[in-house]
């Protein structure tokens, strides 16, 4: 299974929720048998629009058979 993290660590706060997703998803996956065994990542998913920072927080799986 191939994991895709897309978040925007570097934003306040946005580290530990990162920790709490991935801890998350680690317990279901090991509910189920399933393991994450490569991937890639985006840490930097924040843009700044007008005055508004705008954040994405995303971690999707993709299992190719």
């Amino acid at each position: 299974m191939s994991g895709n993290w897309m978040w925007a660590a570097k934003c306040d706060g946005e580290g530990a929720r990162l920790v709490e997703a991935c801890d998350a998803l680690c317990k279901a996956l090991a509910d189920v048998g399933c393991a994450i065994d490569g991937g890639k990542d985006s840490l930097s998913m924040a843009a700044k629009v007008g005055d508004e920072l705008v954040k994405v927080g995303l971690i999707k799986f993709v299992s190719v058979r």
